[in-house]
C-alpha cells in the first residue's frame, strides 16, 4: 500500500515518515489540465500538461501520453544540466 504524501493522518505527524526532507525543484514540475471530454471511470485523460519551468506543453489523450512528455522533457533537462558542468 502507498502511503500518501503528506501524511494525512494526524497520528502520523512527528513520525520519521512526515520528517522526511523531500525537494521539489522547478524543473520537476508539471501542470496538467483535463478538458471536459476526461472520463475518470474509464482513467482517460484528455488535456494538455506543461513543463512549468521551460513552458513547453503538449496536448494529451491517455497517461501513457503523459509519462511520454515528462520523461523527454526530464531527459532533455538532465542533457542541458550535463552540458552546464
Amino acid at each position: 500500500m502507498q502511503t500518501p504524501w503528506p501524511p494525512h493522518d494526524p497520528a502520523a505527524r512527528g513520525t520519521a515518515l512526515s520528517k522526511v526532507m523531500v525537494r521539489f525543484p522547478d524543473s520537476r514540475a508539471f501542470v496538467i489540465q483535463l478538458s471536459d471530454e476526461t472520463d475518470p471511470a474509464a482513467r482517460l485523460p484528455v488535456g494538455r500538461i506543461e513543463h512549468v519551468e521551460s513552458g513547453l506543453r503538449e496536448r494529451i489523450a491517455s497517461r501513457e501520453e503523459i509519462w511520454a512528455f515528462i520523461e523527454r522533457v526530464l531527459a532533455r533537462e538532465a542533457r542541458r544540466e550535463g552540458e552546464c558542468r
